[in-house]
């Protein structure tokens, strides 16, 4: 029986990587065993410009993780043996053509798998280690932006060409095959967007309970735009905020929540009343659980184009935080087009999935 491995982003405490790799596997499941492949990007040695500035960020960065990403980092570690079935076997750059590959076909998606600053030049990403062409394929592989680095694009050019299946997240991506490897290819959408507000609930045995209503911030970057927007917003409405922090940089006040596994991170969004976000997840499940959502863009212009990419399509692009959406800041979307397009982009794309699994 033919089986699948995919490989992805699972050694970080990311909430969208670890969700989206949820998600892509359990909708590969409905076709074909599938297993996320447990592997472990290379950590190149950090360099600072001088000694004193070398101590300053490393204790910084201690000090980050005492107080916060260790009860973080073992939510995570909970959280992934829950919900994601991995490899028994841990892989890392130097051992991963020793994976078995007979009867197995490959997936490398979603997230920024083909960004060289995110997979650290490693082209493990790129299934190099796969024997056999015909069983390298993509789902919704990102570069993270409108290029790569000239360094990089004669080996990537010489392994996309192998692909049997190539599909990217973003328009921008789909221009880079292009301009690389003269090949048109699919645009999808992220893993997180083919399963529909139901199917989440039902991953994490939601249950809603009628408490008190709040806005939501989770901000990958300290934005004082969105902080600006929120009080305005807590203002009007009289709703409490609770804050995803990310860092211990003080923001508003709020109810910080620091140590969120990925559990707490899907049932604070589907239990917020609005969200404001300056993060492409952040902004997908948002459209996904239909919340009414304010998403800011000029801090994270590295992310900009994967946010402004879905919210073009399901026409929201007037959520982009302005002068206008503070004028407007308690009216409700309209979701009614938005909902019809999602599902017809998430026929297209589990389409694409099937396919790829009929080869």
């Amino acid at each position: 029986m033919k089986k699948a491995l995919i490989i992805t982003f699972t050694d970080s405490d990311n909430y969208g990587a670890f969700w989206q790799a949820y998600a892509l596997q359990k909708k590969c499941n409905e076709f074909c065993e599938t297993k996320l492949i447990d592997y472990e990007r290379m950590k190149p040695k950090t360099k600072s410009k001088n000694l004193f500035r070398r101590s300053y960020i490393v204790m910084r960065k201690k000090l980050y993780y005492l107080i916060i990403d260790k009860k973080k980092h073992k939510r995570f570690l909970e959280d992934k043996e829950k919900y994601l079935e991995l490899t028994n076997q841990k892989y890392n750059k130097n051992n991963i053509k020793d994976i078995e590959q007979e009867n197995i076909f490959f997936i490398t998606g979603s997230d920024q798998v083909w960004n060289p600053r995110n997979n650290k030049n490693d082209y493990s990403f790129l299934l190099d280690f796969v024997n056999d062409p015909d069983k390298r394929n993509s789902y919704a592989a990102s570069f993270g932006g409108d290029n790569i680095p000239e360094k990089n694009k004669e080996q990537y050019k010489e392994i996309l060409n192998t692909f049997k299946y190539i599909s990217v997240r973003e328009a921008q991506g789909q221009k880079i095959i292009k301009d690389l490897i003269g090949k048109d290819v699919p645009v999808v959408l992220d893993p997180t967007l083919l399963l529909n507000k139901s199917d989440w609930e039902k991953s994490i045995d939601y249950k809603f309970e009628n408490k008190e209503k709040y806005i939501l911030i989770y901000s990958l970057s300290h934005s004082e735009k969105i902080l600006e927007h929120a009080k305005i917003l807590s203002k009007k409405t009289g709703l409490k905020i609770k804050y995803i922090k990310t860092s211990l940089r003080k923001g508003i006040r709020a109810e910080n929540i620091y140590n969120a596994g990925p559990e707490d991170f899907i049932k604070l969004f589907l239990g917020a009343e609005y969200v404001l976000t300056n993060s492409f997840h952040g902004t997908a499940f948002s459209i996904n659980f239909n919340k009414n959502f304010f998403v800011e863009l000029d801090t994270v212009a590295k992310v900009s184009s994967r946010i402004t990419n879905i919210l073009k399509a399901l026409n929201l692009e007037n959520r982009i935080i302005n002068e206008k959406t503070q004028k407007e800041i308690i009216e409700p979307i309209n979701y009614e087009y938005a909902n019809k397009k999602l599902n017809e982009l998430r026929k297209d794309s589990i389409h694409y999935l099937k396919n790829l699994f009929n080869q």
